[in-house]
């Protein structure tokens, strides 16, 4: 997949995830909830922008996001 410039990933922890997104956008990702750690994602991702990547995730799993600069927290979804 990295060979075809592509982020795959398929049922692996939002932390895994996390950890190839942030070498994928050069960013720092932490979470404010260690719960949301452990949610089950499957996707591919390919030439979408940090936001629409986010975005995608969120219709899977519910959470909410703040990015200051290089660093992106992940939180618990505003309800």
């Amino acid at each position: 997949a990295w060979v075809m410039n592509r982020l795959v990933f398929s049922s692996e922890t939002f932390e895994e995830v996390a950890l190839k997104m942030e070498r994928w956008y050069n960013v720092k990702i932490s979470f404010s909830d260690e719960s949301l750690k452990s949610a089950t994602l499957t996707g591919n991702f390919e030439k979408e922008t940090l936001g629409e990547a986010l975005s995608a995730l969120q219709l899977v799993t519910p959470f909410s996001y703040s990015i200051k600069n290089d660093l992106i927290v992940i939180n618990r979804p505003n309800r």
